[in-house]
């Protein structure tokens, strides 16, 4: 039990659900020692990474074009076109937009060969690999669409948020030019650093995790998305898009781009025109910050 419990602690879930561990400082601890296992190794290894990946650290993404020679790049888009409009493809409407969404699993992999290749880029796994500062990283990736429907309606991913307490990182390959018309990804610079800012933040959200899990939330009803059961959503912030707005930076980029950015940075994705298509191949990992 005892066991368990410190698992827990030192584990990649976003909150522990523990009031008074809590409100004695427990997500604060996590956030610090979480960084601070971070910034120690980065003191051993900065001087090896390349000019983008200190850009990385210093602002929270880089970006690099013409990724994929020309061919590979027309190979892999044709093969993305097949698979978007196929079986494959989940359908995860909302009133907003439209997101198809294709997992490349080992049995698509062995059917489509260039898109196997994207997969298993040597060079974009180093670059996770580097950016978590570990030699194993478990990378997914998935291919989307995402058609705007509706720009009235609550869409949750253009909430400015920070994707949990910790360093982690997410890729893009951009099929088609990533611009203000189809809703680019829009990040703080720099917000992904230590700062009391982000320790009080921690500690305000983590006691109203507690509270609302096991005070307001009732026994049949179901958490709302702020308050999932992986507390998915819930470092969101509702209040200062027009602010944040004017301090963040839009990523608009050409087709065939690579942004690989911390989204323990504050970004959201961005607005766009009705009717507006954004294809990407998506990287994506969820590493544990406390073990190697």
């Amino acid at each position: 039990m005892i066991r368990a419990k410190i698992n827990r602690i030192y584990s990649k879930e976003r909150v522990i659900n523990n009031l008074f561990a809590n409100f004695l400082g427990l997500q604060v601890f996590r956030y610090i020692s979480s960084h601070s296992i971070y910034y120690f190794k980065l003191l051993k290894n900065f001087k090896y990474l390349d000019k983008k990946l200190k850009h990385l650290v210093k602002i929270g993404y880089f970006k690099e074009e013409n990724f994929l020679d020309e061919k590979s790049f027309e190979l892999a888009k044709s093969e993305f076109e097949e698979l978007i409009k196929s079986d494959h493809s989940e359908n995860l409407q909302n009133n907003a937009i439209i997101n198809y969404s294709v997992n490349l699993t080992d049995d698509i992999l062995e059917q489509y060969p260039n898109l196997s290749k994207i997969f298993h880029n040597k060079k974009i796994r180093d670059y996770f690999s580097k950016a978590e500062m570990k030699n194993d990283v478990d990378i997914k990736v998935r291919l989307e669409r995402l058609i705007i429907k509706n720009n009235d309606m609550p869409d949750t991913n253009k909430v400015y948020h920070t994707d949990t307490f910790h360093n982690t990182y997410k890729a893009w390959i951009y099929l088609t030019d990533t611009n203000s018309e189809n809703g680019p990804l829009i990040i703080k610079e720099k917000s992904h650093r230590f700062s009391l800012r982000n320790i009080i933040k921690n500690f305000i959200k983590s006691i109203k995790y507690s509270i609302y899990i096991n005070w307001i939330l009732k026994p049949d009803d179901e958490p709302i998305n702020n308050y999932a059961d992986n507390n998915y959503q819930f470092f969101r912030n509702y209040t200062k898009k027009e602010h944040l707005d004017k301090v963040s930076t839009k990523l608009k980029s050409k087709k065939n781009t690579l942004v690989f950015a911390n989204t323990h940075a504050v970004h959201r994705r961005g607005d766009g025109n009705i009717n507006s298509i954004r294809d990407s191949i998506h990287f994506y990992s969820r590493e544990n910050p406390f073990k190697n």
